[in-house]
């Protein structure tokens, strides 16, 4: 009889999982059935989620916009749009996966001709409430915020300047050190003790202005591997304007000097929001998307937009007229090691229009082949605010194949503990064919402005695991690079590391430059002489620039290179090159970072002139960097 019973209960638990089944399936079909539109809108002020979707009967969570969608994609339709309009879009929710949160599981597919969309409203400039992205167009103002507002009421007095509140983050786990090698985990650069890193005070708001981090405990220099385990005795010591915080990883309370001197009980006081012990990030995306389009919105306070080991396809994808306010991580995937499988997953990405304000990590770092970066700004990338873990590089092109990056507007990088990188190419041995050459290649770096820096290098190339090939860089400017505001001070405009089959150097302006070229041997890899190097140094003016001294164009490159014709003006090192000109280049207004050239210039030319723009002509639209207006203003709305 017990096991008639047991059968039966078998039987019945079966008949539940068919009907349940059965039902969703019912409900799907109901969802899908007289569907004609393919454009779907989401209100998350007046929405509701039983509409149908429509303009006039909106939905109001992002997430039903996107259920129904990847429900019509597994059915083969293709090409769907989804319109936002005004309003601020949160998700306090998660679909909890291992060591990851996953905020909105994605899938889109479009066409070539008709790609799918995710877009906030546009609109006319004269209609209230609009904003107008960097490529002209206008959208209704659709702010994706995943920040953390702390309860005001856990501030308590410190002593007459400084408050504590434990805002209940949790330690997870990062892993990457050891006793042996502390410094090489993520955790230990951000500024914990331990393996173990709570990461929602990494970023710390008082009515949207950024609080600097403050070390723990001494001796805190990630980039010298110099670490004290053991924080200060009283660890709002180190707290000494206002302005400022810290945070005890053992205690978990946060230290804050606030601006102007305010109760944080009385201000809007902002975190990333914290994760439990085995779960490192909250994802915006996971999913998968083919020729869509993501248009006119803003991310902001997010740890992380991808899922980063991704698996599933991201190609033919657009991102134009976003903009990424106080991020970690941002346009990311980038595992160590890349199959070409993997690289076609990830492919052909444009990029352009977009403002990454503040971001304290990657801004675009991806794999796969065929993409483009133009036209985007890069603000006080790894700021005071980020601490020790903000050291690293803007853009890596490291497992890139044929990339563009141009047009981008770049200012001010870099932080005391941390000098920073606008433009990587790591190459390692895992990337190195049988003849030592890189397997990745083809990018092109044109027409960008590099500037205001705190010390680190503008675009650093290689790190000798390969000869590297096929790289262009012409018609940049280079600005104002003087390496003294940061502890590790390099102070370099280009930093060479690996031997180069065709690199091309042209058309460049390096002014201020506290070193142009900078030639190491990094991590005892292949040396720029241990093989035949092809490069070209020609059409570029250098001025005010190596204050260290020494040969403006290093003997070690200029033994492996070609030199043309270059200028040289007003530089602490010497000329270097059988036809250098040195003389005033007779820039516009090079203070207001106006490049462009006077009449009488020396580097008017009868064919092609020197310098980054032509005498007469037209400069590359987006290029005007002297019409830019004082930057840090220009963003904030």
């Amino acid at each position: 009889m017990t096991c008639c019973i047991k059968n039966l209960a078998k039987i019945a638990g079966a008949l539940a999982i068919l009907a349940c089944v059965v039902f969703q399936t019912q409900t799907l079909a109901s969802e899908l059935k007289g569907i004609t539109q393919n454009i779907f809108y989401v209100d998350a002020v007046n929405g509701n989620d039983n509409n149908r979707g429509s303009l006039s009967a909106p939905f109001r969570t992002f997430n039903k916009a996107l259920k129904l969608v990847g429900n019509r994609v597994d059915h083969g339709v293709t090409s769907d749009k989804i319109y936002l309009r005004a309003g601020v879009y949160r998700n306090d929710g998660f679909s909890n996966q291992k060591r990851n949160y996953i905020l909105y599981n994605v899938n889109l597919k479009g066409t070539e001709t008709d790609p799918s969309v995710i877009s906030a409203m546009p609109c006319g400039s004269d209609t209230p409430g609009c904003v107008q992205g960097k490529s002209g167009m206008w959208y209704e103002r659709v702010v994706f915020d995943d920040g953390y507002t702390i309860p005001s009421e856990i501030w308590k007095k410190y002593n007459e300047d400084i408050w504590y509140a434990s805002p209940g983050y949790i330690n997870s786990k990062w892993g990457g050190s050891s006793p042996g090698k502390k410094g090489y985990g993520i955790s230990w650069m951000a500024g914990a003790n331990s393996d173990y890193l709570a990461i929602g005070p990494r970023m710390l708001l008082q009515d949207g202005k950024p609080f600097s981090w403050k070390d723990p405990w001494p001796d805190y220099y990630p980039l010298g591997r110099k670490y004290n385990p053991e924080p200060a005795v009283d660890p709002a010591s180190v707290l000494t304007e206002p302005g400022t915080r810290t945070f005890d990883q053992n205690s978990g309370i946060l230290y804050i000097w606030p601006f102007e001197g305010k109760d944080p009980n009385t201000v809007k006081m902002e975190s990333w929001k914290g994760t439990t012990q085995d779960i490192r990030f909250r994802h915006m995306f996971e999913g998968s998307m083919e020729h869509v389009e993501i248009r006119g919105i803003t991310f902001r306070l997010f740890t992380s937009l991808f899922l980063a080991d991704l698996s599933e396809n991201y190609r033919y994808m657009k991102w134009e007229d976003n903009v990424f306010a106080y991020g970690w991580k941002h346009l990311f995937s980038d595992p160590q090691n890349v199959s070409s499988e993997e690289r076609n997953s990830l492919s052909d990405w444009e990029v352009r229009y977009n403002v990454f304000y503040r971001p304290s990590r990657e801004v675009f770092q991806i794999y796969g082949d065929n993409h483009v970066f133009e036209f985007n700004d890069i603000v006080e990338h790894g700021g005071s605010w980020a601490g020790g873990a903000a050291m690293v590089s803007a853009i890596n092109a490291r497992h890139m194949n044929n990339t563009l990056i141009r047009g981008n507007y770049i200012n001010h990088l870099g932080n005391p503990w941390g000098p920073g990188t606008a433009i990587m190419f790591e190459s390692d041995n895992e990337q190195r064919d049988n003849n030592g050459d890189c397997v990745y290649g083809g990018t092109t770096i044109e027409h960008n402005f590099i500037g205001n820096m705190k010390g680190g290098t503008a675009i650093y190339l290689g790190r000798g695991g390969c000869r590297m090939k096929d790289i262009t860089i012409r018609n940049n400017i280079f600005a104002v690079n003087p390496g003294t505001e940061v502890r590790y001070n390099l102070g370099e405009a280009i930093r060479i590391t690996s031997p180069h089959n065709n690199l091309q150097i042209n058309n460049n302006v390096f002014y201020e430059q506290k070193e142009v070229f900078k030639i190491v041997n990094d991590r005892g890899g292949i040396k720029l002489e241990d093989m035949k190097n092809t490069i070209s140094v020609r059409n570029n003016i250098f001025m005010n620039s190596n204050y260290g001294g020494g040969n403006i164009i290093p003997n070690e490159l200029s033994a492996v290179a070609e030199i043309g014709k270059n200028i040289f003006f007003n530089n602490r090192g010497s000329s270097v090159g059988k036809n250098a000109i040195v003389a005033d280049p007779l820039f516009t207004n090079p203070a207001a970072l106006n490049f462009t050239l006077m009449a009488g210039s020396p580097a008017i030319q009868q064919n092609q002139d020197i310098g980054a723009y032509e005498y007469g002509e037209e400069a590359l639209f987006g290029t005007q960097w002297w019409l830019r207006g004082t930057y840090i203003n220009i963003y904030k709305k």
